[in-house]
């Protein structure tokens, strides 16, 4: 009886321990802000868009971007990421990254409330500047698509043909 009792106890509380806890509104809110990210990184002109602004809003170079990119990240969880480093001492450099990659990463992976949680950052202020930055894109799309059409040409990108090669080939 004692050996029932003890497998069910074990049992119970591995269910318990392996079921994930139960998103809060504000990593509901910030899912669906980089989902929406990346979906406008599929507009004409809306890659140029986002990582106009990512290089703007973080003060990062576009190396740092692609490596993001290199490891499979969409553009709005890199933004989650640079917006969390933020908030860490030393701002948005490597090891912030990093870090926060290695938990987002980890097995089993974590969410974002979860690693803000872990580091002592606050979540709702990383929703309210992804939320920002989802409209900034979405005018700045806009605008150069407005701006493509008037003139029947597309502006030269910035970013080279040899990271695009790294990407695709």
């Amino acid at each position: 009886m004692k050996r029932i009792f003890l497998i069910i106890a074990v049992f119970v509380s591995v269910c318990v321990s392996t079921t994930a806890p139960a998103k809060t509104p504000e990593e509901r809110r910030l899912e669906k802000e980089t989902v929406v990210l990346d979906h406008n990184a599929r507009q004409s002109q809306g890659e140029r868009a986002i990582i106009k602004l990512l290089k703007n809003e973080f003060n990062v170079d576009e190396a740092m971007i692609n490596d993001l990119r290199d490891q499979q990240l969409g553009y709005g969880e890199i933004a989650v990421i640079l917006s969390l480093s933020q908030q860490m001492p030393g701002r948005t450099v490597d090891i912030n990254v990093n870090r926060i990659l290695s938990l987002r990463q980890s097995a089993p992976a974590g969410g974002w409330g979860m690693i803000s949680d872990k580091l002592g950052l606050k979540l709702g202020a990383v929703v309210s500047q992804i939320a920002g930055m989802r409209r900034e894109v979405n005018e700045d799309i806009k605008k150069a698509q407005r701006k493509e059409y008037e003139t029947g040409r597309e502006e030269p990108y910035e970013r080279s043909a040899e990271s695009w090669a790294k990407r695709y080939y």
